[in-house]
């Protein structure tokens, strides 16, 4: 993954990991720590999350001893492993998206034998398979952005 940047917090940046440090929780509480990343390539990613370090000790976790602590292999929701690590698995979607144009209409601009001053609209469908919402594009110097699956009238 690459342009790895976090959305909460002030965590720093070690190569492939962030670091979030001096955090507080008090006790029976969750907290929620967001990232964006870029797949380097379509393959799938294995996103760890542990506790390091704890000011306070902890019954039934040792921080810092990995995320499969029953060394069965699974991090993910493994309910024999200790609460103080999990990882999710991530299979990025390849883009997959197409257009289509209709409801195309000629405005001769009442010059029916210049055709150098024609306007053409017509109406674009981008669709997508993603889990966006919406799209942009650059179409002749201009901007132009809408929501997969639903035509814009240019």
């Amino acid at each position: 993954m690459s342009n790895i940047t976090p959305d909460s917090g002030t965590p720093i940046l070690n190569t492939n990991s962030l670091v979030w440090q001096n955090l507080s929780l008090p006790t029976g509480a969750s907290m929620i720590l967001v990232f964006t990343a870029v797949p380097n390539a379509a393959n799938d990613y294995t996103v760890y999350a542990e506790i390091t370090a704890a000011a306070q000790s902890d019954p039934d976790s040792t921080p810092g001893n990995g995320v499969d602590t029953n060394g069965n292999g699974i991090c993910a929701d493994d309910p024999a492993d200790e609460d103080d690590g999990d990882c999710v698995n991530l299979q990025p979607v390849p883009c997959s998206i197409s257009a289509s144009v209709s409801n195309l209409i000629c405005d001769a601009n009442n010059t029916f034998a210049d055709p150098s001053d024609d306007i053409y609209y017509f109406d674009l469908t981008v669709n997508a398979l993603s889990g966006s919402s919406a799209w942009a594009a650059t179409v002749n110097g201009m901007n132009v952005e809408g929501n997969y699956n639903t035509p814009i009238t240019l």
